[in-house]
């Protein structure tokens, strides 16, 4: 029985956030306001891990989750030897990447009810799908009965959400800056999923 414990944290607010672009694999920085989002994660990891317990950590090579990473690490005196993971990126939106993302919107909804099509230049919902999963299986199988924590991107946590739970494509799933998404697996093929 596995009992490992995944966390899954969305970076914090980023520039590209803040003025409605859309960032896929574009690097972007944080703004003060996602710097204080990752010091709010930071304060609910502690009471989740406990202060002197850091996790086993992965982190998305892009730059807005090593600095919520950082935020977090300092927030709370951990030392960690993060592992940078790709799988862990946000979706590759091809030439969709640094649009308004108003504009595109309809594009992405559209891509979305056809998930084994590609964004131009970019990649597919299935891609993401199957990367993402590739990851999920790899945490369970190597860390038994340990917690993990993934800072990651909106697109990584929807997708393992929508996988968990059985959420449907046009239900709408928001992964925020400031929850913390706890995966428990307890060795059945239905993880518990609660938000903190």
């Amino acid at each position: 029985m596995s009992q490992t414990r995944l966390l899954l944290v969305r970076h914090g607010q980023t520039t590209a956030n803040r003025d409605r672009i859309v960032q896929g694999q574009n690097d972007t920085s944080l703004t003060e306001l996602g710097r204080e989002m990752a010091a709010q994660v930071a304060t609910k990891l502690g009471q989740l891990c406990g202060a002197d317990r850091p996790p086993v950590t992965y982190v998305s090579p892009l730059t807005r989750t090593r600095t919520t990473l950082d935020c977090i690490t300092k927030t709370l005196g951990w030392h960690l030897t993060p592992t940078v993971d790709p799988r862990l990126m946000e979706i590759h939106f091809g030439q969709l990447a640094g649009r308004p993302s108003a504009e595109i919107r309809p594009t992405i909804m559209a891509y979305k009810q056809h998930p084994e099509r590609r964004y131009p230049g970019g990649e597919s919902s299935n891609d993401l799908h199957q990367r993402v999963l590739a990851f999920l299986r790899d945490v369970v199988q190597d860390h038994p009965r340990q917690t993990v924590l993934a800072v990651t991107h909106f697109g990584v946590i929807e997708t393992a959400l929508r996988h968990y739970l059985k959420i449907p494509l046009d239900t709408p799933v928001q992964p925020d800056h400031t929850t913390v998404y706890c995966v428990q697996f307890n060795g059945s093929n239905t993880p518990q999923v609660v938000e903190k």
